[in-house]
């Protein structure tokens, strides 16, 4: 089960990751939040992730492939994100792209 680390429902803008191609690989958060900073470089070490020491960007890929295309990948999301705990890790939560 997992809880919601009480940062509220946004950590930051997000950018969906895309391949030259438009397939989304990946997101990228940057963090607003500084209280989530912490947790999140916990979460450096997961498979898929990428993050910085001040966690500026917070990158997951959801494969793989790491090439992305930032021009194709510049949505700077505003939707609500939470970050949630639980005994087995963390979650991040996004509002998915509609295409």
């Amino acid at each position: 089960m997992f809880r919601d680390c009480g940062l509220g429902d946004w950590l930051g803008f997000y950018d969906w990751l895309r391949t030259t191609a438009g397939e989304v690989i990946g997101v990228q958060l940057w963090v607003d939040e500084p209280r989530a900073i912490g947790l999140l470089q916990a979460a450096s070490s997961y498979v898929g992730v990428e993050a910085s020491k001040d966690c500026l960007p917070f990158r997951v890929f959801f494969k793989a492939e790491r090439q992305f295309d930032e021009q194709a990948s510049c949505d700077q999301d505003f939707g609500s994100n939470l970050l949630l705990r639980g005994n087995s890790g963390l979650v991040l939560t996004f509002n998915a792209p509609s295409k």
